[in-house]
């Protein structure tokens, strides 16, 4: 093993889950996510790596429903019955993904009540670690900047332009 790391779930208030933390407090000190541990043991030298940063979370950009990732039964890996081509070379995640049996997580891409498994939602993780996708939220100076300048483009459109047209930009 490269290192151990720990798998911690963020909600968000409406109780989805759309980020992660690449470190988390582990009592004084900060352990990696486990995610975090395996793109940095598996990344080539040169690729970016958005682990490293000020960002205290990154929002994950989920690729697609839970189906996205193709799911084999361990037992077939096991019995030989999976081509070894069909893993030789990836990343393997090994976990429960039948109904009920493992935790599941609300995600924005899971439809109506379905939940999206552990396994599937490291996956997403690592794959948006790996693909440089991962996105950093924006800090509290550019949000006021954004609304600010909403803010004054409406103030001035009420100052120069007629009514109708105000009620339209309103």
């Amino acid at each position: 093993a490269a290192a151990v790391g720990l798998v911690h779930v963020r909600f968000d208030p409406d109780g989805l889950v759309r980020r992660m933390a690449p470190f988390e407090a582990n009592g004084p000190d900060l352990a990696p996510d486990l995610m975090t541990v395996v793109h940095r043991a598996t990344k080539s030298f040169d690729a970016p790596d958005a682990t490293r940063g000020d960002a205290p979370t990154l929002l994950i950009p989920f690729a697609g429903p839970p189906d996205r990732y193709r799911q084999v039964a361990f037992s077939s890996v096991l019995a030989g019955e999976v081509p070894p081509e069909m893993i030789a070379g990836r990343t393997v995640f090994v976990g429960l993904t039948a109904p009920g049996l493992g935790p599941a997580f609300p995600t924005p891409v899971t439809p109506d009540a379905a939940s999206m498994t552990g396994v599937q939602l490291q996956a997403s993780v690592l794959d948006g670690l790996r693909g440089g996708r991962m996105i950093k939220p924006a800090g509290l100076g550019a949000r006021l900047i954004f609304a600010l300048s909403l803010l004054w483009l409406l103030l001035a459109g009420l100052l120069v332009l007629p009514p109708r047209a105000n009620l339209a930009l309103l």
